[in-house]
């Protein structure tokens, strides 16, 4: 008799009902998020996509921070991860030698060919640019002129040659640089280095007119197809081999 009061006392007490009138009454107190380093959350769509993959290589253009805005630190910090980062400011260079010792990290600028060229820069900020319309707009902005940093550029094939050496497979490539995504795209060789996935900027309001801007129509030539868009980043899949025209 006691045995039998005694199970029907635990059936009533985790009963489905009563299960689930208990989650509800805790999920007030739950906080339920998911950690995003990125500026749009690209990275919360590169976990998903590459999965369980261990020990991917990536190629950061523009990387800016090691942690804050970035589409890399979380496959970095959580899946081993290592890569290459460029970033042409020099004090956010040191911040990634300090955080990031498995990557290789380059204080230099990526461009469609070998020059010096002027960086502005306002500080840590992830609107420093060498494209003049948008230094001139920042200027306005923010009412001071910025620092101009001198720098060598390279293309990014030259760039791959020198840091990817032994056919190191490149998992992602992200392009951030402020208005000289194409430029940096346009400095590959895609006939050698194609990367599973590209993330690169290009602003629009629908991808109706996404689809017709320069930037776009390269990687579509490259053999490169859009499967993302996280405003205003694109991510591009390799689907197959480039065009030639």
């Amino acid at each position: 008799m006691l045995a039998s009061s005694l199970k029907s006392v635990i059936k009533r007490l985790f009963s489905k009902a009563t299960i689930d009138r208990t989650r509800l009454w805790l999920d007030r107190f739950v906080g339920y998020r998911e950690i995003t380093y990125s500026q749009f959350g690209e990275d919360l769509f590169l976990r998903e996509y590459f999965k369980d993959k261990a020990n991917g290589f990536y190629v950061d253009i523009g990387a800016y921070h090691p942690c804050q805005f970035s589409n890399t630190f979380f496959l970095y910090q959580n899946r081993g991860w290592h890569g290459i980062n460029v970033e042409a400011n020099p004090a956010c260079i040191r911040l990634f030698n300090q955080i990031r010792k498995r990557d290789i990290n380059l204080n230099v600028v990526v461009s469609d060919r070998n020059e010096t060229v002027q960086y502005h820069s306002w500080g840590i900020s992830s609107e420093n640019s060498m494209d003049p319309a948008q230094v001139n707009a920042l200027t306005q902005r923010l009412g001071a002129a910025p620092k101009v940093i001198e720098l060598a550029a390279q293309p990014l094939s030259q760039l791959l040659d020198r840091h990817c050496s032994g056919g190191q497979a490149i998992d992602l490539l992200n392009v951030d640089v402020e208005g000289s995504d194409l430029a940096v795209l346009k400095s590959n060789d895609w006939s050698r280095y194609r990367p599973q996935i590209v993330a690169v900027e290009q602003f629009g309001s629908s991808l109706e007119a996404l689809g017709k801007t320069d930037l776009y129509q390269y990687l579509l030539a490259q053999g490169y197809g859009l499967i993302a868009w996280y405003r205003p980043t694109l991510i591009f899949e390799r689907q197959q081999t480039p065009r030639r025209g």
